[in-house]
């Protein structure tokens, strides 16, 4: 592969630019307030958690955060897709991490309580091996993705 997107922290090795900050939220079912509302991420990690598997964003996202706090999530549920982890907080199985955007909307749309005292920032970022950056097409890639991000 010679370029691509990632979500969350380049590796040292790659050369990357970032284009946009975003934050996921942790969802959980109607009625589990009392169980997430300012909640850390130890309390919650307590809690029955929906998992993903280990390349995906969510994975990375929520293994860095827990590890962080020295916490070891309760997992009872491994799903591959959002739309899927979104379904079985519905169902009452357990929490969630989503993007902003859609915790807002699940929780309007589906009473999904949002856990007020946590969250996870993390930026899209374009990248390249650090040894490719000077190729032509790469740098010029680069140049545009920049050019088209920063307007």
């Amino acid at each position: 592969m010679d370029v691509g997107y990632f979500v969350g922290t380049p590796a040292r090795d790659c050369h990357s630019l970032t284009l946009t900050s975003f934050v996921y939220n942790v969802v959980a079912p109607q009625g589990w307030r009392r169980h997430v509302e300012d909640k850390d991420w130890k309390s919650l990690a307590s809690l029955p958690w929906i998992w993903s598997p280990p390349e995906s964003v969510h994975n990375r996202l929520l293994t860095e955060v827990f590890g962080q706090h020295q916490a070891n999530p309760g997992k009872v549920a491994m799903v591959d897709q959002e739309a899927s982890m979104l379904d079985l907080v519905k169902s009452g199985i357990g929490l969630s991490l989503v993007r902003d955007s859609i915790a807002l909307r699940e929780a309007r749309a589906h009473g999904l309580v949002i856990a007020n005292a946590v969250s996870v920032t993390t930026e899209l970022s374009f990248l390249c091996l650090n040894s490719r950056r000077q190729e032509p097409a790469i740098a010029r890639g680069f140049q545009l993705m920049q050019d088209l991000w920063q307007e």
